[in-house]
């Protein structure tokens, strides 16, 4: 008896679902991580009749119209604040982003902070107006 054999397949991968997946989770990070400032914190920024077209990164310092200060991640007092102000040896921006409702008083202050700690660019965060 002669048996015929059949050539062999060879198993394949099909890789486009894959791609196709890998693809949609780096979307989906790009877009989920480049929105989170400070999560959980509620402000509402002062506006503007024009948004500058101009966005600079830096860092930032956060005041809640609670008077509470954040910088890098957590909340500080005025005198930690200045420590770690003092520290930054790369005098980059810094952007406050103050709520509307936060007292003018304690956003003068953080703002001297910054300029004795040596920081010579300070910007304050706005929001573009809405409507005509």
């Amino acid at each position: 008896m002669k048996f015929k054999t059949r050539p062999s397949e060879r198993p394949q991968i099909n890789v486009t679902p894959l791609i196709d997946v890998i693809l949609q989770l780096v979307i989906f990070f790009m877009l989920t991580s480049s929105f989170v400032v400070q999560p959980g914190l509620r402000i509402q920024l002062p506006e503007v009749g024009e948004k500058s077209s101009e966005e600079e990164r830096g860092r930032s310092v956060l005041i809640t119209k609670d008077e509470a200060i954040y910088f890098e991640k957590g909340r500080v007092t005025l005198d930690e604040l200045e420590q770690a102000l003092a520290r930054i040896q790369t005098k980059e921006l810094l952007i406050v982003r103050a709520d509307r409702d936060a007292r003018h008083g304690l956003v003068v202050t953080v703002m001297d902070l910054a300029k004795q700690a040596g920081f010579t660019r300070l910007a304050i965060a706005t929001s573009p107006r809405e409507g005509p």
